[in-house]
Parts: structure tokens; C-alpha cells; sequence
């Protein structure tokens, strides 16, 4: 997607024909507007390049019929990227829980809530199917993530209510949605709390912190790599029993957020309706 979209007219020519002078003049290019993209660009020619060198080197001579630019040339001239720290706050979870029942279409609501409740990431819950569920022992099989490797987590309860209601409406796929940002807008619109898909999973991670969940654990919960640097943590093997518990905590944090601020969404819909009744 990234190629045809930043360099469509470059597919049909052959590798060897793209000189760093012209990368790095379409890197410029494509970073005025979009910085993040523009090194994903040029990512994605760099692997093509190493891919290319591996499958057509010459392994007498050692010589490959590619231009080696790939380190070096492309290495030096990143656009800075910021990673993202936006996440939902505690005190706004009770308003933007509420929004997202005000959709009308349930899988959205569902799948909003069931991305805060378990960290996933939005591609791996709209692909699901029901066959990685296994609602007796409440937990998730994945088996393919970002990362290359399967996934098995255990399910809190507030997520595996979720899924028993949803089971029973007959589609293959838990949350049969290909589109999500119209519905982002609504919540957003309904609620005032900007978020992304993303954003809950950085929600679920923030919230594990703020429930004293281990480091690892929440690392082996969101299925993101372990420090190198560590042998401990390298030797670290967490099952789902183990992991049970910091899951269990971490959707009650989130249940009681929304419960204990309930109170208040209401008092403000009733203003809001107040003030809308005084100004006709």
C-alpha cells in the first residue's frame, strides 16, 4: 500500500534503475506532508533491496547486480517521528464508555470496548474468528501476530461478556467491521474524548501501570518483545494462569473507572438538556 501509493509510478521499473539521488528526492517529497510515511517509504525500498541482494547475488563472485545503497545512504536522513502518548484518561473512560454504546451499529461499540478491555491491536480483534476463542478456559488464540509469533491470552471477564453476547448473533467473525474511522468520529462527536483504535491499546498498557501490573507481564499480555539487554527477562515464561490475574485487574480498573464517574455523565446530559430547553 505504501508503494503504490508514494511511488505507483516506480513499479514498473526494475530495481537496479533507482539511484539514492532519487529516493532521497521523493523522501523529501513525501515528508513535506507526511513525515512518518516518508520513512516507511523508504523502509520498504530498503527490504526490497536487501531481499533483492540476497536472492540474486552471485555466490561465486559475491557481486550483486543491485546498487548497494541500501545502509548507508538511506540511513541518514530520517524525518524525527514522536511517538504517540495519547490514551484515554481515567476520568474520561465513564463519558467515552457511554458514547460508544450511543452507536448504532453494536460491533462498533463491542469492538471499541473489547480493544480497551485486552490491549489488542485492532487488526488482530477485527480478524478474529471464533474458532481462537475458547470461552470455557477464557482465554485467546492468535495465530499470527505483528510480531511473527502466536499469541495466547487470557480473557478478563468484562471481555469475555463481550464475546458470550456477540456469539450468539451467528457471524464467523466476532467483530465483522473492514472500516472503523466513521465510527471513531461518532464516539468522538458524542463524548468530546479524541482517541484512535491505537490509543486503547496504549489506554490498556497505561492502565496496567497505574494497577502495578509487572513490566513483563504487561509486555507478555500485549505481545510486545522483551528487553534483549536481559537474560532474566529472556527466561521469563508466562501462562495463562499466570496471567490471569493482572488481565482480571486490570478490567476491573477500567469497570470501576466507568462506574464511579457515571454519575457524572448523567448530571452533564441533563445540563446539557437544561440549557438546550432554555435557549428555544
Amino acid at each position: 500500500a505504501t508503494l503504490r501509493r508514494y511511488v505507483s509510478d516506480w513499479l514498473p521499473l526494475p530495481l537496479a534503475r533507482l539511484t539514492p539521488a532519487a529516493i532521497q528526492q521523493r523522501h523529501r517529497t513525501v515528508a513535506d506532508t507526511a513525515p512518518v510515511a516518508a520513512n516507511a517509504l523508504v523502509r520498504v525500498l530498503r527490504l526490497l533491496v536487501r531481499h533483492g541482494h540476497r536472492k540474486f547475488r552471485d555466490t561465486a563472485t559475491g557481486l550483486s547486480p543491485l546498487p548497494d545503497w541500501s545502509s548507508d545512504t538511506m540511513s541518514r536522513r530520517w524525518k524525527p517521528e514522536k511517538r504517540r502518548r495519547r490514551y484515554i484518561e481515567p476520568a474520561d473512560l465513564s463519558a467515552w464508555w457511554a458514547a460508544t454504546a450511543e452507536l448504532k451499529k453494536t460491533a462498533g461499540r463491542d469492538l471499541f470496548r473489547f480493544l480497551l478491555l485486552t490491549g489488542l491491536r485492532v487488526s488482530e480483534a477485527k480478524n478474529m474468528t471464533w474458532d481462537m476463542v475458547n470461552m470455557r478456559a477464557g482465554s485467546l488464540h492468535l495465530p499470527s501476530t505483528k510480531s511473527g509469533e502466536s499469541l495466547d491470552v487470557p480473557l478478563n471477564e468484562p471481555a469475555l461478556a463481550i464475546l458470550r453476547e456477540r456469539h450468539t448473533q451467528g457471524n464467523p467473525h466476532p467483530f465483522p467491521l473492514t472500516e472503523t474511522k466513521h465510527l471513531t468520529r461518532k464516539v468522538v462527536a458524542a463524548c468530546g474524548v479524541d482517541f484512535s483504535p491505537h490509543d486503547l491499546r496504549r489506554s490498556f498498557i497505561s492502565y496496567a501501570a497505574l494497577c502495578n501490573v509487572a513490566s513483563a507481564a504487561t509486555k507478555a499480555l500485549v505481545n510486545h518483545a522483551q528487553p534483549e539487554g536481559s537474560v532474566t527477562d529472556g527466561y521469563m515464561v508466562f501462562s495463562l494462569d499466570t496471567l490471569r490475574e493482572p488481565a482480571e485487574r486490570i478490567g476491573a480498573f477500567i469497570l470501576h473507572q466507568v462506574e464511579t464517574r457515571k454519575a457524572d455523565v448523567v448530571e452533564l446530559k441533563k445540563a446539557d438538556f437544561a440549557d438546550c430547553i432554555v435557549a428555544r
